[in-house]
């Protein structure tokens, strides 16, 4: 307000364009900052209930001269207009309802618009105050539409976002296919070792107690190293970070070979 305070000489309609234009500058400036526009869309999906993809973590913020870094100030000017003129509106319009019928029993309203005056009397301030609350709530419902039309345009991802939040996809699914295929390897191998313990142990049970109990005791120790890597892989599914089923090293070597030396050699 500081333009109207100070050029009281100025034409009015000079003071006023200049407030209007200073103050889109301020509002406007909020959007440049990347953390308000991830505010914005968080904002808009909840309240608007559209579909927002988040910005791609890594990806760079547009330069000044990209027509893309514009969009978050233009969403922040036109949903500041549009709810101001709207709640402007809305609240008049309430006012006209609800005062309209309390002076039906004086018996005579005016409205006043523009120069204009109307009187309202009898029963038609009740048909005068519905029509208000009914315009009331369709301005409403337009600015609902229209900002719920404007939020993916404006805060929408860009190509270079499209490109970069396709890349992460990308990566999370070569990652997912990754630990799927250690996890295939570890479980896979597991069980069949198991398997073919269980029918050893099956053929000696009568024979060689001692060698059926060693064959059990292998697929117990098996299946709970292929539980352990199972509960790894799924807890590393749930969280959605990136990790690994535990490898085996050498030091694995000579559990797994004592496991396999039952099953082996009785099995042929």
């Amino acid at each position: 307000m500081l333009p109207a305070l100070a050029w009281q000489s100025t034409p009015e309609f000079v003071r006023v364009f200049s407030v209007l234009l200073i103050w889109v500058t301020l509002v406007g400036a909020l959007g440049l900052a990347h953390p308000v526009r991830r505010a914005l869309i968080v904002s808009a999906r909840r309240l608007l209930q559209v579909s927002l993809p988040s910005p791609a973590l890594g990806h760079r913020t547009p330069n000044l001269s990209d027509i893309d870094r514009w969009r978050a100030p233009l969403w922040i000017v036109l949903h500041v207009m549009v709810g101001w003129m709207a709640a402007l509106a809305t609240i008049v319009l309430f006012i006209m309802g609800i005062s309209l019928p309390g002076n039906w029993l004086g018996g005579t309203a005016r409205i006043s618009l523009f120069d204009t005056s109307v009187d309202v009397t009898g029963g038609w301030t009740w048909v005068v105050a519905a029509g208000c609350i009914l315009l009331a709530v369709g301005i409403c419902v337009l600015v609902a539409t229209l900002l719920r039309w404007l939020a993916p345009r404006l805060l929408g991802p860009s190509t270079a976002e499209r490109l970069a939040l396709a890349e992460e996809r990308e990566l999370q699914l070569a990652e997912r296919n990754r630990v799927a295929h250690e996890l295939h390897d570890s479980i896979g191998h597991t069980l069949t070792a198991a398997t073919i313990q269980a029918a050893v142990a099956g053929e000696v049970l009568a024979s060689d107690p001692a060698a059926a109990r060693a064959a059990m005791r292998s697929i117990e120790e098996s299946t709970r190293a292929a539980l352990e890597d199972l509960d790894y892989v799924l807890g590393v599914l749930r969280e959605e970070r990136p990790g690994a089923v535990p490898s085996r090293t050498l030091s694995d070597l000579p559990d797994l070979i004592d496991r396999l030396r039952h099953a082996v050699p009785l099995w042929r």
